[in-house]
């Protein structure tokens, strides 16, 4: 769901709801109830979510703020899901990963709880938890495995930030956003680990820079850069004290172009919290900036029902942006809607009109014109969309942008484990296109979105995607594997086969590249001989089947290529002497290499 406006889109009860939910969690947690804990644990992000899309403003307010009427458990499992959410959000995963990484935050606050409660009772007693705290993955991992026997990515993250798999130097961002969360949202609380309360926005700076006592990784502070754009959430909720000595409440706060470089100018919507016949109430909101700003009075008890029933009323005239925090998950893979006109215009080979379509959208034009001047090489910088589709040809514009969107998309409503994927994906796409432009088969950004298309619709099975996303390398029982489908979950060929065609179908690719989709399946099976193709088909085919096996062969990590005997009948139908395909196979593992971002 979208927001039209953060503050008009208000419902106090949502935020009551939550915090009801997350009182519910902390008895749980307190009690160590393992019977009662998945499911509450998911209506509290549920209702966190809903919370954060009708009532956003408010329920910020909860970062740095403390409900007086609630527990430290409860108003600690509050901070954690909603930094740990955000962090999530600002990372730009998708809700069905949010909630597993909100999930794996609070499993381990949960195994923590009894040991955390002790040490806020004693602070001594922290030298005596200390590597539970360090080992608390460890602990949860065994605590919960068979509660959560069905949830397996959660349990893959648990294991990996408690080190006790074999890929836990994967998914760090994914580890990062959970560690970082757990521990700023502790460390905002005073009496926790020898710290005075902390505002979230300093409580994450301090986990990231500073050492975590719980799970600690040496990479988390790798992601400073990422989670800036984040801070400025962060600090809602803030009370401060002006320096004519008022007390407001900051309210929510959108990162905006001039916000690193003008943090003492930019404007700071707020409201005062003044105290009338013996009760602190809030008034009508101001606009202030950061210099006006006295000191600040981290993690302040307050009556939080009264100041949430109010903040609509008090904040109604303040300039808020009209800016989603939550976005609607897209349906992973399709092309966007506006694909159908664009085709058109796109296919028409007509100057004029592919020259206003891409006019149409900066971004657009900026990737066509950024993709002309890195394949033409031409030494002088490309001044317009016209210049662009001069030198690229009209031909090669509309595969360009249809790979364009796709890697626009693919980086919004990320997943687990997205990055080996698109990792692979780029890998298959670049092969593909370099061994057409090589051997001068058809055009190359044309048989590259055939190759983006054909490993899209591999993904879009589930077993297959869960096997990509997990290693960079082929295993060593993976040797005689040439095929993509069983390199990665064994997946039935057919299942490919109609993903993929589904998929050509609504990217809009001409005729020849849906028969040429066909035609891969067909020869793969054996129903159909290479050599009995079309030459324009047979040579787009034997591209692909050429990319499939070199990307497997690279997978398993090979210098130079074995078995060349696997694949002498395609490169025999085509032309391509054994010599040609090694030469060919060595400048690829020079210039591009298998590799993982680790995030």
């Amino acid at each position: 769901m979208n927001i039209d406006n953060p503050l008009l889109n208000h419902s106090t009860p949502d935020v009551r709801s939550l915090i009801e939910r997350a009182s519910a969690c902390a008895t749980i947690f307190k009690t160590q109830d393992s019977a009662r804990l998945q499911q509450a644990i998911y209506d509290l992000f549920e209702s966190l979510t809903l919370s954060l899309e009708t009532s956003t403003d408010t329920t910020l307010l909860l970062l740095n703020l403390r409900d007086k009427h609630r527990s430290f458990l409860t108003n600690t499992i509050l901070k954690t899901v909603l930094i740990t959410s955000l962090l999530s959000l600002h990372s730009r995963y998708g809700k069905t990963t949010a909630r597993r990484l909100v999930t794996a935050s609070l499993l381990i606050l949960y195994t923590i709880t009894p040991y955390l409660l002790s040490v806020r009772k004693n602070p001594s007693l922290f030298y005596r938890y200390v590597n539970t705290f360090k080992h608390a993955a460890s602990h949860c991992f065994k605590q919960i495995k068979n509660i959560y026997i069905k949830e397996p990515d959660i349990l893959r993250l648990i294991s990996q930030i408690a080190n006790i798999n074999e890929f836990s130097s994967k998914n760090q961002l994914c580890q990062s956003i959970v560690i970082v969360g757990l521990n700023s949202s502790i460390t905002t609380n005073s009496g926790v680990f020898g710290s005075t309360a902390l505002t979230a926005d300093n409580a994450l700076m301090r986990s990231l820079t500073l050492k975590n006592y719980i799970c600690p990784k040496p990479f988390t502070s790798m992601y400073t850069n990422n989670f800036i754009g984040v801070l400025p959430l962060l600090a809602s909720g803030k009370l401060c004290v002006l320096a004519n000595g008022t007390a407001v409440i900051v309210g929510q706060q959108w990162v905006n172009d001039d916000f690193i470089n003008n943090v003492a100018k930019r404007d700071i919507h707020c409201v005062p919290y003044i105290k009338s016949k013996g009760i602190y109430q809030i008034a009508k909101g101001l606009s202030i900036t950061q210099n006006m700003i006295r000191f600040v009075l981290p993690q302040q008890a307050i009556d939080f029902t009264s100041i949430s029933s109010n903040w609509l009323q008090c904040t109604l005239d303040l300039p808020i942006d009209n800016k989603p925090l939550i976005y609607e998950s897209k349906t992973r893979y399709m092309p966007p809607s506006h694909l159908e006109s664009a085709s058109k215009a796109l296919l028409s080979e007509t100057n004029q009109l592919i020259a206003d379509y891409l006019s149409q959208d900066s971004m657009r034009s900026s990737l066509v014109m950024q993709y002309a001047q890195h394949s033409t090489r031409v030494m002088q910088p490309i001044s317009s969309v016209k210049h662009a589709i001069a030198l690229l040809g009209m031909i090669r514009i509309f595969p360009v942008v249809c790979i364009s969107e796709m890697q626009v998309a693919e980086s919004q409503n990320l997943a687990f484990g997205e990055y080996e994927i698109i990792n692979k994906e780029e890998m298959f796409a670049k092969v593909a296109n370099i061994i057409t432009k090589t051997f001068s088969f058809d055009i190359p950004e044309y048989v590259e979105l055939l190759a983006r298309v054909l490993f899209q619709g591999l993904m879009l099975i589930p077993k297959s995607r869960y096997a990509a996303s997990v290693s960079t390398l082929l295993g060593a029982n993976d040797e005689m594997t040439i095929s993509l489908n069983t390199a990665f979950g064994q997946a039935d060929a057919q299942s490919w086969f109609k993903t993929s065609k589904q998929l050509a179908t609504k990217w809009k690719l001409p005729k020849l590249y849906l028969s040429s989709t066909t035609s891969f399946f067909e020869v793969k099976s054996g129903r159909l001989a290479l050599s009995s193709l079309p030459n324009k088909t047979k040579k787009i085919v034997a591209s692909l089947i050429l990319s499939e096996w070199v990307l497997t062969q690279w997978l398993r990590g090979e210098h130079k290529i074995r078995n060349i005997n696997e694949i002498n009948s395609t490169i025999k139908d085509v032309g391509i002497l054994p010599t040609e395909l090694q030469s060919l196979y060595q400048k690829l593992i020079e210039n591009i290499s298998p590799s993982s971002s680790l995030i």
